[in-house]
C-alpha cells in the first residue's frame, strides 16, 4: 500500500525537500505540495493518507489551527514539520500527536509518516476510500 502525502510549509525550500525526500522512500507518494495558509483547499483536492505541516520559525501555530483540525475531520492524519521547540509544544497542545523538529534526523520524518498513517487508519471512523 502506498501512502499518499500532501506537503503544506510555508518556506519554499523546505517545502520542496521534504516534498523530494519523502517521493523517495518506500511506499510513499507525494501527492501535492502548497503553502500552509492554502493548504487546507489544496489537500481536499489531492485526498492524501498524511499531511505534512509546517509554518515559518516566526508563524504562529494556533492560526492555522482551524485548518488542522478540518484537514483530520476529512480523513488525513497530520505530521507537523516546526522549527522551535514552543511550536512543537503548541501543535501537540491543539492535539497532533506527530510532531518532528527541523533538526531531528531524517529518518524520523519518515517514521511519524509511517506511524500516523498507521494510526489513522486503525481507526475505521477516520478511513477514506482513494
Amino acid at each position: 500500500m502506498t501512502i499518499h502525502i500532501h506537503v503544506a510549509c510555508d518556506d519554499e525550500q523546505y517545502r520542496s525537500v521534504i516534498a523530494d525526500f519523502l517521493d523517495h522512500q518506500t511506499g510513499m507518494e507525494v501527492v501535492g505540495a502548497s503553502t500552509s495558509g492554502i493548504g487546507a483547499a489544496a489537500v481536499e483536492i489531492a485526498d492524501p493518507d498524511v499531511v505534512v505541516i509546517g509554518i515559518q520559525s516566526n508563524g504562529n501555530v494556533a492560526q492555522y489551527a482551524p485548518r488542522y483540525r478540518q484537514m483530520m475531520n476529512d480523513g488525513a492524519a497530520v505530521v507537523a514539520f516546526c522549527m522551535t521547540p514552543e511550536q512543537a509544544r503548541e501543535y501537540r497542545r491543539l492535539g497532533i500527536d506527530h510532531v518532528i523538529l527541523s533538526d531531528d534526523p531524517a529518518r524520523n520524518l519518515t517514521a511519524a509518516v509511517r506511524d500516523a498513517y498507521s494510526e489513522h487508519s486503525a481507526v475505521p471512523a477516520l478511513q477514506v476510500a482513494h
